[in-house]
């Protein structure tokens, strides 16, 4: 039961706006990463973050509900 109050405590700290920043951090370390070494696996970290960063996202943009 205690594992599940933190998991709880953590999705509510790692709200939307947190996300966003936190997946935009990922993007920017990986896209300097791969001009500094470009042949390891930086693509993997690019990916975390364009998934958390387009997550983070509101449902609908612009758009009629």
């Amino acid at each position: 039961m205690h594992f599940g109050r933190r998991l709880q405590a953590f999705r509510l700290w790692f709200n939307p706006k947190r996300r966003r920043w936190a997946g935009l951090t990922l993007i920017a370390m990986a896209v300097a990463a791969m001009f500094l070494n470009p042949g390891s696996r930086w693509g993997l970290l690019l990916g975390a973050g364009i998934y958390w960063f387009v997550t983070s996202l509101p449902p609908f943009i612009g758009g009629r509900r």
